[in-house]
């Protein structure tokens, strides 16, 4: 069994720091509207082989003559060769935080027009409190990956390999792009030999009153039809809106369009792809992939939105809904399948439960939202209340 996450924030006050020690490392790259930390370039060739890189800028809403446009040119002018290749973050505190919270937003909404990237915010929990709208940004959390864009090095040597599912957690704070994902076979032809589909799912985490999803898209309208209402802005009235509440359930198979609505929090199992064309993006501006995304559509294999039943199963993972009332034990079997034996545990809610494995006398106190992957030949046992989504790939 495993779970743990280890992190750095460095930057020039940290000159000697041993930037590979951790599960990821972020680096100070700017700060104002010229600065440029001078052990950036040095740091980021130190921990070429870490898990995970962000580089973050120091905002100085303070310093007279900046602004939100030239301290994000400053930030992408140094950070551009690595779009694809690290999170761009904006580090928000101090002295920013007694300036009005449209100065982030544009510093990020700049740095996405430039790079095509969406930046993360970096601060302190007081900061939604001064700056709520900042968060309306939401993130993305891949918290069990073998992806190459987001590789947990520890859990590949966990697994042995490359696991064939990827886990998120998605707060969507706006309403996200439409979005379509290509099947196995579409994913070869469109992007070459190796790709997989994106077939996934959602279990809704929380959601706000009246929260919506976009699942599906009318029948009846020609591809030419939905290409001019992508390019004239228009594409909303031929989408199927769906309510959701805490506890929903949503298959999405490869093929289905599909959009995250505001006020949306979200656990994603899904093949290990980062394949998405994005369709329409409610005239924002983003590239969208209108022939690529046309092209992978299907409605066949769509499901009612409902509450969780208690156990679901696809063609490539199953998930089991888990209610521990006092104690409860599994045991990890495997058939040769490699890396995708290993199963996941995803914890919804706990109440004064524990985690141990087979000999431990003294359990781990678990929280939600946390995951424990669990290898063949293991055996756990969970004591408390808990309730737990146990993931499998096939």
């Amino acid at each position: 069994m495993e779970y743990f996450l280890i992190g750095n924030d460095v930057s020039r006050h940290q000159p000697n720091f041993p930037v590979g020690s951790g599960n990821f490392n972020i680096f100070k790259a700017t700060e104002g509207r010229t600065y440029v930390d001078p052990t950036f370039a040095e740091k980021v060739r130190q921990s070429k082989d870490s898990d995970l890189i962000g580089f973050y800028h120091f905002a100085r809403p303070d310093s007279k003559g900046n602004t939100p446009k030239l301290e994000a040119e400053n930030f992408v002018s140094t950070v551009k060769p690595y779009i694809g290749k690290a999170i761009f973050i904006l580090d928000w505190e101090g002295e920013a935080l007694k300036y009005n919270d449209d100065y982030a937003i544009n510093f990020m909404l700049h740095v996405e027009a430039m790079t095509g990237v969406k930046p993360m915010l970096y601060t302190g929990s007081w900061a939604t409190i001064k700056c709520p709208d900042v968060a309306k940004f939401g993130y993305e959390l891949w918290i069990a990956s073998t992806h190459p864009n987001g590789c947990q090095d520890d859990f590949k040597s966990f697994c042995g390999g490359d696991y064939p599912l990827l886990v998120k957690v998605i707060q969507a704070n706006d309403t996200l792009s439409i979005q379509v994902h290509p099947d196995d076979d579409w994913a070869v032809n469109l992007e070459g030999k190796g790709n997989r589909g994106k077939t996934e799912c959602w279990y809704v985490l929380d959601a706000a009153p009246e929260a919506k999803l976009v699942y599906g898209i009318k029948e009846g309208f020609s591809n030419e039809v939905l290409a001019k209402a992508i390019t004239d802005n228009t594409l909303e009235q031929y989408l199927e809106f769906v309510n959701v509440k805490p506890g929903d359930f949503v298959y999405i198979p490869a093929g289905t369009v599909h959009a995250i609505g505001g006020g949306l929090r979200l656990m994603e199992v899904q093949q290990s792809c980062d394949l998405t064309y994005r369709l329409y993006d409610w005239g924002r501006g983003r590239e969208v992939h209108i022939e690529k995304g046309l092209a992978v559509i299907k409605r066949e294999e769509m499901q009612p939105v409902a509450p969780f039943p208690g156990s679901f199963e696809c063609k490539y993972f199953s998930i089991e809904r888990i209610d521990v009332k006092g104690g409860w034990s599994m045991y990890c079997s495997g058939d040769d399948k490699g890396a995708a034996d290993v199963q996941l545990l995803y914890i919804l809610s706990e109440d004064k439960a524990v985690i141990r494995e087979a000999g431990e006398q003294i359990g781990r106190k678990i929280l939600a939202e946390e995951i424990y992957a669990v290898k063949p030949g293991e055996k756990i046992t969970v004591e408390g209340r808990a309730s737990i989504l146990r993931i499998r790939a096939k």
